[in-house]
């Protein structure tokens, strides 16, 4: 690839299917290739004749690696969709053609990181497709990645499954944002999960009260609140 490139060779040359080099080298899940591309030049939103950019076979391979170098290059190609309306989130949600750990690695990056389609789609897509991500044998929640994230409205969470698994992860980040938001989340956890933070509450607010101290500011008490759910 270096000869070719150093002898001027096009960087976005199609097949016969439209893909180019860098489709295929995503596709293929050729990192180091990925990398070599971007710096020649190559343009993350090219796509084949199915409307799939570099970052559509990646996410559909769970790649997360080369989505991070793709959508680096090129963040607002995360909304780009193919000839059947599919983002890149969609496409690592649906394609069951590899185990749903390695799927959701890629569906993990872009909740987290990359630029997202409007919350409503986003929800659809989970409780369409999924819940969870595993990687080593540890699972986290999608929700929870979207709800730290960004904010939801009362609506939205609506659309939040009830006793959501994990979801208490996101409470520090929800709380840090806006406290009617994490009276939303706390809603949807598992009653073991709500009757903790009840317990926690109970004894913040008491243990002032017993050593003759002030209350405890109301940021504070979120921020302890924040702690154990984080723990």
């Amino acid at each position: 690839m270096d000869t070719l490139l150093a002898s001027g060779a096009a960087v976005d040359a199609r097949d016969r299917y439209g893909f180019t080099p860098l489709c295929q080298a995503a596709w293929k899940g050729q990192e180091d290739s990925v990398e070599r591309l971007l710096g020649a030049g190559a343009s993350p939103s090219a796509a084949n004749k199915e409307g799939q950019t570099a970052a559509h076979l990646a996410a559909k391979e769970g790649d997360g690696a080369c989505l991070r170098l793709l959508l680096a290059a090129q963040p607002e190609a995360a909304l780009l969709r193919d000839n059947t309306g599919h983002t890149q989130l969609d496409v690592s949600l649906k394609n069951w053609t590899k185990p749903y750990g390695t799927r959701n690695e890629a569906a993990a990056f872009l909740l987290r990181e990359a630029v997202l389609p409007p919350v409503d789609d986003v929800l659809d897509l989970l409780n369409e497709q999924g819940e969870w991500y595993e990687a080593d044998g540890e699972f986290e929640s999608l929700y929870a990645m979207l709800a730290a994230r960004q904010p939801l409205t009362a609506d939205q969470w609506e659309q939040v499954p009830n006793s959501c698994f994990d979801l208490v992860t996101a409470l520090p980040a929800v709380l840090e944002r806006c406290a009617a938001e994490a009276a939303l989340l706390v809603r949807h956890l598992p009653e073991d999960e709500r009757s903790c933070l009840r317990t926690v509450a109970l004894c913040l607010a008491r243990v002032p009260r017993q050593l003759r101290l002030p209350p405890l500011p109301t940021p504070i008490m979120r921020r302890l609140l924040a702690l154990v759910a984080a723990d």
